[in-house]
């Protein structure tokens, strides 16, 4: 486990008083990824060091024992990163980042607290993108495209590219519906939003292959299923949402007959 643990700001402050105390035995458990005051026991002679680490703790391959004259000794010794710090001389005092109350409790401090931003930055951040991730597959779900697309789903939230595709085919009585599902990526955030799903059906009816895109919305959005049946001139009954907020219920229809600027057909209510 060794450079896996983080020493908590307290215990930091603790370590320097003790070292000033002579109590340079230090037993830890390394099962701790963040060490705090409880986590770490001071002595000052090495077999009290090893008695204690014996008879007071149950499981001994997770504890360690160090010996160290300075905060950033302790620090290279758990973090095991010795090219941050240098080396041990056979005269302590003549290197400064052995003396206490010198250079070595500040350089050791501003290391532990850059390594502890990174670690809660990307606490953070796999949080967050967990959280998206997660609000994306409900989303896509209850649009009507099912659960099988969250595996392709988090490998391309992963990538971090600006946007993307994912295609979904099924069929609906004698009718194949090919549908391209598209993401796009925040410009302020790593967010990404399910911003809209373009359908290609050849209808029983119609000759030609129609296509239809259905935007993703908070007012309301078309599922799977209700833009199969729009796209076959059926009505469909929703829920909507107005521009004030107040929920109203609607009978929907598509009008084959006419499009907007992009080419999709008008919906009328």
């Amino acid at each position: 486990m060794e450079g896996n643990n983080i020493l908590s700001g307290d215990l930091l402050h603790i370590i320097k008083a003790e070292l000033s105390n002579h109590n340079h035995w230090m037993v830890y458990n390394t099962l701790s990824s963040v060490l705090e005051k409880s986590d770490m026991h001071f002595f000052s002679d090495k077999d009290e060091a090893h008695e204690f680490a014996i008879s007071n703790l149950s499981d001994y391959d997770s504890i360690k024992i160090i010996y160290a004259r300075s905060i950033s000794d302790v620090m290279r010794q758990i973090y095991g990163s010795e090219d941050s710090f240098m080396q041990k001389t056979e005269n302590p005092d003549a290197n400064g980042l052995y003396n206490p109350d010198g250079n070595a409790f500040t350089d050791a401090w501003i290391d532990h607290m850059e390594r502890q931003q990174l670690l809660n930055n990307n606490l953070k951040t796999n949080f967050m993108n967990q959280k998206n991730f997660e609000y994306l597959s409900d989303q896509v779900k209850f649009t009507g495209f099912g659960e099988g697309l969250e595996n392709e789903l988090k490998e391309k939230m992963q990538k971090q590219t600006p946007e993307f595709q994912m295609t979904h085919n099924t069929k609906f009585g004698n009718e194949n519906l090919e549908v391209s599902l598209h993401f796009k990526k925040s410009d302020q955030t790593d967010m990404y939003f399910f911003n809209r799903y373009q359908v290609s059906l050849q209808p029983e009816q119609l000759k030609d292959k129609m296509e239809q895109i259905f935007y993703i919305n908070k007012e309301g959005s078309i599922t799977l299923k209700e833009a199969y049946n729009l796209m076959n001139g059926r009505s469909v009954n929703k829920d909507l949402t107005n521009k004030e907020g107040q929920v109203y219920n609607a009978w929907m229809q598509m009008d084959l007959k006419q499009t907007d600027n992009n080419g999709n057909y008008k919906l009328k209510q």
